[in-house]
């Protein structure tokens, strides 16, 4: 090719001629698409004059082909900083320009951007086009890019922005750019005018450009000046352009053949230059990237084949929609993942979007579209809550390091699904947060990055779209009426929120209704039905001006209820008449806004659903109303239709439910009508079901799921009361497995999404899982997998009990297990099993170097690291012996196979006891006592009480005024006799000295179960004896947190950690007072023989507790514990408040840290204590009011103290149920003691003086056991009150360590 000319020439004389070639190769390589070659040339010879301007135009220009932006910001702001400049030349203000650009998407900052479009408009305004310079023109190009991408992201860009360049005639958007082109081409100034065309061309309507391409076309086939190597080129280019258009005008195979066509002259040109690569040519790139899109739709394969060969191309020559590549490559690993037919890909498409990533943050360093990019990742990968956390957790991170990031649309995005994602995660409070960000960002940026300003609107027909069901759309395509705007973009922002819809729908029915009236669109007599207007003779202006005095709420009013009664529903038959009118209304032709009356009838049938919904009208209305409303959605005609028919599956699902409310709340259970309503439930819910799947939604399918189990225990119910039926028939048998499979699938998934729901092992990873618990009702699974199991009250045999125990175990504190699970350490023995295998210790290891990797990333590193380890311990869990270190870091419910190894391991016999309560359908339900030894199937005992006799008992005996009282004093003994059913059966199915570890549910949380007095069927001349007598009980609040104790137990014994004994009493001792003087004397004899300092009155704080509590393996606190119900957390410990700066303590959220504050500097509380890192394996004796109790609630989620401790690394707790003097507890302390320092020496003497276990739960039962024999104390309630929790067996190492006394 002769030389290029550039299209910046009135600059070249600034530059030494000699340099001039070195400036012509440099362009001509950027404008091929030869980015390296440029770049060399730029450095080698132009380094001297990289600040003179046209080197500068050059270097920004090639660093714009590639979209590094980063690079193009440091050019121009290096040009405006290091160089002395005309602030009136033209060349200073596109370098200025620029600058805005590049820090648009590079930082994110709009401001730079709105100020220099402004100074544009203020310097351009009045200059006609045939003044524009070269430099003009090429200001003007980048001044359209900048205005283009700035409008994307905040409507503070004024239409006038679209008036620049003056038009030659009236100011009609954009027409300068024609008018400018027009004039370079008279001007014979073709390369400036083809630099021009190729922005000028996207902000034509999409019905002008084929003609305007054709137009250029003929001009250049006029030029004679060209050479034939320049004019094919420019053909190339211009065939590209004129397929790109063809395809936007939706006539595809025409614009297949234009790309074809370019390809055969780009081959041309090849040929004609001696070109060897054409893959390195930007218009191959082009004309590649836009055939992708028909693979996509034709062949995978070839679409996943050919993105992956366009991608190596793409990155090789860094070509601005590498990026574009990625993802679609991504998209089509993703598609051949999902298709099953093919080898798993879902690793190349991590792949392809970690690559993205990188190269978005590395090469392009282009914050908003890598943005933009992640959210649409998110937005398309959302499985479970890991996905969420993990996607919540990189947004984060991108907000942090780009503070001055500011595009409102593009953080409107981002809020949006934060909103989603902690909707979704069950946390209402940052979901508030999220919608009033929004709100706020709504003043100054539009709900979506829409049409660009000023593009002259045509009206095209929208494709079929498909939307991802996994999380909140980004972007829709949606039509826009040419005269009503962009409607159904307006109503983004209201999705949720049933106000703002209301109001939007009435304050446009009113429009509209007001406006076709005038013009005749709309008759009177149609209006005053559809009003209720009852003077029907009304004239049109009469009629006018009533409607233009209503107010939206009175229109509601008016549409919605009956005439006689505004709080009354509109019946059904009036309701069907007036809907007809506004069906028939709203569909009449009115191109202007046909699209939006559409969607707008399907809004206000909604509404009418939504209305009897919320009026509770009858369930035959409901369902009604629900059933007009998918007819309106099959029959309503696109695009309207493809927005609305993803509501089908939520919509056949709500009628699914009504029919089940209906046989719920039915009086005639057993009747006919009953059956036939529990038959179209069933159909219902597999219609939705089916397009749930169909959709991919995982999360509603799986709630659907649920629905179909309540609706097989519905239907087992129904039938048992029919003649002759029981649960032994096939049928009700096929109903009860078909329930426990969708329990199974539904409780998988979410158990899955509770586990992930949080990243953090903390008690903000506690209180995240139970808001998801929460949100999701997970916690009623087993419940229902119980009743299914339970129906018909037949005997179970083996294998429904184990069935049975297994969900039992699932119900139980599972988000306590979880949090405790994560941060667990594993024992060196299970270490020594995992190493005896090469496979299971390289995926240990793996596993730990991930951890490692992820815990020292920043944090927006973290996605792919958490993606990957999640992935890597799906292969762990395939190992039989990692599946065991699984199950621990994930909170897994206990195996009976754990039983086992359990056993296995503890010296005692071992007997786990539940307690379950199974909901009734026409009932109170029923209360099951279940028991599991290892190598047994668990037994399942039906107790002959109600969960509501537990609760009065509760009521009567712990929670009155009345019994407070006596429990405070001591008075008399608790009335357990009424309560011995709950523990009888124990006589029965274990033996004396058995472990029992007691497993509560709801309120049974409260009740001294040990204490309860039992008859011993091994030995009839018993009598009747409390449990504690018999066997030693441990609670615990979930079983699953037993195998978690046990594991911190080994875990101190491998190290043979000294007890380093921290007793406190925490009650300050005023001189001569003698209260609490029990309590202190018992601090003192329990340290003395520790051979250990207490900790008493000033030296007994909240400091001291915080600092050396930790470094202790035996901690006794004797002290006031405060509790309230209404907040478990707040659960707390009382320290000496006398002290002042010692006592002003909180601990931060790093454990091992404090910083002074002055507020409840004297209380630990069980927030706080979650904070804590206690000793692994470490006993904690709470001996103070209510210490040990918890949160009950039908979730059996419990929160306290007790759980704190045990989630900071103890084993073992020692508390109370309820208040106890200072006496008792120093009696019970000393007692306590006692017998551990018995035991202590007798396991030494039978060690040899090694180190040993000693059996806790023993210690603890002779304790009480000495209570309870104590003459001088005669009341039932206060060794009664003291409970044990955790692991039983402590190491005591043979060397005692203490503080020096």
């Amino acid at each position: 090719m002769q030389p290029y000319g550039g299209v910046n020439t009135s600059l070249y004389p600034a530059l030494d001629h000699e340099l001039l070639p070195h400036l012509e190769r440099a362009v001509i390589s950027t404008e091929q698409g030869a980015y390296g070659e440029a770049q060399v040339i730029i450095d080698r010879n132009l380094s001297s004059a990289n600040l003179v301007p046209v080197v500068v135009l050059a270097r920004a220009e090639l660093a714009l082909k590639q979209f590094k932006v980063g690079l193009l910001y440091r050019i121009v702001n290096d040009a405006l900083s290091q160089s002395v400049w005309n602030h009136d030349a033209p060349e200073y203000r596109l370098i200025r320009l620029i600058r805005a650009f590049a820090l648009l998407s590079h930082k994110g900052d709009i401001r730079p951007a709105l100020e220099e479009i402004d100074r544009a408009r203020e310097w351009l305004r009045d200059v006609p086009v045939s003044e524009y310079t070269d430099i003009h023109v090429t200001f003007i190009r980048h001044y359209v890019i900048l205005v283009m991408f700035t409008s994307a992201s905040s409507d503070a860009i004024v239409e006038e922005a679209s008036f620049i360049p003056k038009a030659n005639l009236e100011p009609v958007a954009w027409q300068g750019l024609t008018d400018l082109r027009e004039c370079l081409l008279q001007r014979g100034m073709l390369n400036e005018a083809l630099a021009l065309f190729k922005v000028e061309r996207t902000r034509l309507p999409i019905n002008e450009r084929v003609e305007a391409v054709l137009s250029f076309i003929n001009h250049v086939k006029t030029h004679t000046s060209l050479t034939q190597e320049c004019s094919a080129w420019i053909h190339v280019e211009l065939e590209i352009y004129l397929a790109q258009s063809l395809y936007e005008r939706q006539e595809f195979e025409k614009g297949q053949f234009e790309f074809q066509k370019a390809e055969e002259l780009l081959r041309r040109w090849c040929s004609m230059c001696n070109h060897q690569r054409i893959e390195t040519l930007t218009p191959y790139s082009n004309i590649k990237l836009f055939q992708l899109r028909l693979f996509q739709y034709e062949d995978t394969v070839k679409y996943f084949d050919e993105s992956v060969k366009l991608l190596e191309i793409m990155k090789d020559c860094c070509h601005t929609s590498t990026t574009v590549t990625y993802n679609h490559a991504a998209i089509a690993a993703r598609a051949l993942d999902e298709s099953g037919i093919h080898e798993p890909y879902q690793a190349h498409f991590s792949r392809f979007h970690r690559e993205r990533e990188l190269y978005q943050i590395t090469v392009q360093e282009n914050v908003k579209n890598l943005l933009f990019d992640q959210l649409c990742l998110f937005t398309d990968n959302i499985g479970d809550a890991s996905d969420i956390v993990k996607a919540l957790e990189w947004l984060d991170a991108f907000l942090l390091q780009n503070k001055g990031f500011n595009l409102p649309s593009d953080l409107i995005r981002l809020h949006r699904w934060r909103r989603w994602a902690w909707k979704r995660l069950g946390d209402p409070k940052k979901e508030a947060y999220e919608a009033a960000q929004i709100e706020k960002l709504n003043s100054s940026g539009p709900p979506d990055a829409g049409a660009f300003v000023g593009v002259r609107e045509t009206k095209i027909a929208l494709p079929n779209i498909s939307l991802s069901n996994h999380g909140p759309k980004l972007e829709l395509e949606f039509p826009s009426d040419p005269q009503g705007g962009e409607f159904l973009r307006d109503w983004i922002d209201k999705i949720g929120d049933s106000e703002a819809i209301q109001l939007k729908a009435m304050q446009l029915l009113l429009q509209w209704i007001v406006a076709d009236l005038k013009s005749g669109v709309i008759q009177e007599d149609e209006v005053c039905a559809l009003l209720g207007f009852l003077d029907k003779s009304q004239d049109k202006s009469a009629l006018t001006e009533k409607l233009e005095r209503l107010t939206t709420e009175e229109v509601f009013a008016r549409l919605y209820t009956q005439e006689s009664d505004t709080g009354a529903v509109v019946e059904v038959d009036l309701w069907q008449t007036r809907f007809n009118i506004l069906s028939s209304w709203l569909s009449r032709p009115l191109n202007s806004t046909h699209n939006s009356r559409q969607y707008l009838r399907a809004v206000l049938q909604n509404l009418r659903k939504s209305h009897v919904n919320s009026c509770k009208a009858p369930l035959s209305v409901q369902i009604a109303e629900i059933e007009r409303y998918l007819s309106l959605i099959h029959e309503i005609p696109s695009p309207v239709h493809e927005l609305l028919v993803m509501q089908a599956a939520d919509l056949h699902g709500a009628i699914a439910d009504r029919f089940w409310m209906y046989c719920v709340e039915s009086t005639d259970f057993d009747s006919d009508e009953v059956g036939a309503a529990l038959d179209k439930a069933e159909y219902k819910c597999q219609v939705s079901l089916k397009l749930h799947k169909e959709k991919g939604d995982t999360l509603d399918l799986h709630m659907r799921r649920r629905t179909a189990a309540d609706i097989c225990l519905l239907k087992i119910h129904w039938l048992l009361r029919r003649p002759g039926k029981s649960m032994l028939d096939s049928d009700l048998l096929e109903l009860r497995e078909a329930g426990l499979r969708f329990l199974e699938e539904a409780e998988s998934y979410f158990n899955s999404n509770l586990q992930n729901s949080t990243l953090y092992n903390d008690l903000q990873g506690l209180e995240a899982r139970d808001q998801v618990t929460l949100a999701l009702n997970t916690w009623n699974f087993p419940q229902k997998a119980m009743g299914l199991l339970h129906a018909g009250d037949v005997e179970p045999d083996e294998e429904r009990t184990t069935q049975m125990w297994n969900w039992v175990q699932r119900s139980k504190a599972r988000s306590l297990a979880m949090t405790m699970g994560i941060n667990g350490i594993i024992p060196s023995t299970l270490l020594r099993e995992i190493s005896v295998s090469d496979k299971c210790r390289g995926l240990y290891e793996r596993m730990v170097s991930l951890q490692m990797q992820i815990e020292s990333a920043e944090p927006q590193q973290r996605f792919w690291l958490r993606q990957e380890l999640d992935s890597h311990m799906l292969e762990m869990r395939k190992e039989e012996r990692l599946k065991e270190v699984c199950d621990i870091r994930d909170g897994e419910p206990l195996r009976l196979s754990d039983l086992d190894r359990i056993s296995a391991i503890v010296e005692s016999p071992l007997v786990l006891v539940d307690w379950f309560h199974v909901p009734g359908i026409m009932d109170d339900g029923s209360l099951l006592l279940l028991i599991a030894r290892a190598g047994l199937a668990p037994i399942v005992t039906k107790l002959d009480i109600t969960i509501e006799e537990v609760n009065n008992w509760v009521y009567s005996h712990l929670d009155s005024p009345f019994a407070q009282d006596r429990v405070q004093r001591g008075q008399g003994r608790m009335v357990t006799s009424n309560l011995s059913c709950l523990v009888q059966p124990l006589a029965l199915h274990t033996k004396p000295d058995d472990v029992l570890v007691f497993c509560p549910t709801m309120k049974l949380h409260r009740l001294p179960l040990h204490s309860i007095e039992i008859q011993d069927s091994h030995d009839d001349s018993c009598g009747w004896l409390p449990l504690i007598y018999r066997n030693p009980v441990v609670y615990s609040h979930s079983h699953s947190l037993l195998r978690i104790c046990m594991w911190n137990s080994q875990v101190a014994a491998e190290g043979r950690v000294p007890l380093n004994p921290f007793i406190m009493n925490g009650i300050y001792l005023r001189a001569g007072s003698t209260e609490y003087a029990d309590g202190r004397q018992s601090v003192e004899k329990i340290a003395s023989d520790f051979s250990t300092a207490p900790f008493l009155d000033d030296d007994a704080t909240k400091l001291a507790f915080i600092t050396s509590a930790p470094t202790s393996r035996l901690i006794h606190v004797h002290s006031h514990v405060h509790w309230d119900a209404t907040d478990p957390l707040a659960h707390h410990i009382d320290f000496s408040p006398r002290s002042s700066a010692t006592n002003t303590t909180t601990i931060t959220s790093v454990p091992g840290e404090v910083t002074p504050e002055d507020v409840d500097g004297h209380q630990l509380t069980a927030r706080e204590v979650f904070d804590l890192s206690l000793s692994k394996g470490s006993h904690v004796s709470l001996i103070a009011c209510s210490g040990g109790v918890t949160q009950d609630n039908v979730r059996d989620e419990v929160m306290g103290l007790v759980p704190a401790l045990l989630r900071s690394g103890a084993s073992s707790t020692v508390s109370t149920l309820w208040k106890i003097p200072d006496w008792v507890g120093a009696r019970f302390s000393e007692d306590f003691y006692r017998a551990f320092r018995a035991e202590e020496e007798k396991r030494k003497r039978q060690a040899g003086g090694a180190g040993n276990f000693i059996d806790i739960a023993q210690v603890f039962q002779k304790a009480v056991i000495e209570r309870d024999a104590d003459p001088e104390d005669n009341s039932h309630h206060h060794w009664t009150s003291f409970v044990m929790h955790g692991f039983w067996e402590f190491f005591v190492p043979g060397v005692e360590g203490g503080r020096p006394g």
